[in-house]
């Protein structure tokens, strides 16, 4: 890409030499890390604002920003973000605003911010959802969801009891997200990854009929899709609302037909969560109280916050 760069700067096509340096920059980037990455960067936006390029300033910028995040630069990559946000506005291209918001949203998690993060994505997907981006307002909602479920993952590893309306917000995030993927081609496997990130969070809002629904429901699409690796997922989902339900063998089946999933795929991360989901199946269920205070006594873990 440099020597396609020498190439077009020597020729005078000062847009085509912008943009190879905003695609050097993002190579970069992944590869060898912010500090070199945000040169060319930089040299991308400053050619493009030259040139009068508004729509290649919007991208530049917002590669800027990103490079910022990445080096713990929380001001400056605030800065970025909005500077390119006023950009894309005038351009009316919601995906692009709404991608500025997300790596806002990006540097509000690093510092901990996670009311502040998730009211950024939420602003985000009403953006998209606005100007018609269902693509865009799906990203939005996955990043949403990653942020309600590390929230609740967090009160987990502090050995804090889960907070009701975590939860409440947690199960909007991923059941709008699952109304998103049905509007979108090819995102069957990720909607089975939602539907049993549903099932775990229902059953952490003691919903036990809620999670067997979403768990059979995400079970049946990944029969019918032959995806062993969300259908063993899908199992472990309905094992645990199962034994919310207290319906033992149902829950210890579904936690055993799990187990021979994963020893044919050889993962034996999954295999052993299986095995464990097999035990828990045989034990008794405890005696919980109703989940409507101000924390909830769910033993269930927190589920995963990748919904991709």
């Amino acid at each position: 890409r440099h020597s396609l760069r020498l190439v077009y700067q020597a020729a005078g096509w000062r847009d085509e030499e912008a943009t190879v340096l905003l695609g050097l920059s993002e190579m970069i980037l992944q590869v060898r890390g912010p500090r070199e990455a945000l040169k060319p960067a930089k040299e991308a936006v400053a050619i493009f604002q030259d040139i009068g390029d508004k729509s290649g300033e919007a991208s530049g910028m917002l590669v800027v920003a990103q490079c910022q995040v990445a080096q713990k630069a929380a001001t400056d990559a605030l800065r970025s973000t909005v500077s390119a946000r006023r950009l894309f506005q005038s351009l009316f291209d919601a995906a692009g605003e709404a991608q500025c918001l997300l790596v806002a949203a990006e540097v509000y998690t690093r510092n901990g911010a996670w009311d502040e993060a998730a009211r950024v994505a939420r602003e985000a997907q009403k953006i998209c959802q606005k100007g018609g981006e269902t693509k865009a307002e799906g990203d939005c909602l996955e990043v949403l969801v990653q942020l309600r479920i590390s929230v609740l993952q967090k009160e987990e590893e502090s050995g804090r009891r889960h907070k009701p309306a975590d939860i409440e917000q947690a199960v909007s995030a991923v059941s709008e997200l699952i109304q998103i993927l049905d509007q979108l081609p090819e995102t069957e496997e990720r909607r089975i990854m939602c539907l049993s990130q549903l099932s775990a969070l229902k059953l952490l809002a003691q919903d036990n009929e809620g999670a067997l629904k979403c768990a059979d429901e995400a079970l049946k699409l990944a029969v019918v899709l032959d995806r062993p690796l969300p259908m063993g997922q899908a199992l472990v989902c309905l094992s645990e609302a199962h034994h919310g339900l207290g319906q033992v063998r149902d829950a210890v089946q579904a936690a055993e037909d799990a187990v021979s999933l994963f020893e044919q795929l050889g993962d034996p991360g999954l295999l052993e969560n299986a095995k464990l989901a097999v035990e828990q199946a045989k034990r008794p269920l405890p005696e919980r109280p109703p989940n409507t205070g101000t924390s909830s006594s769910s033993s269930a873990p927190a589920p995963s916050p990748a919904a991709s």
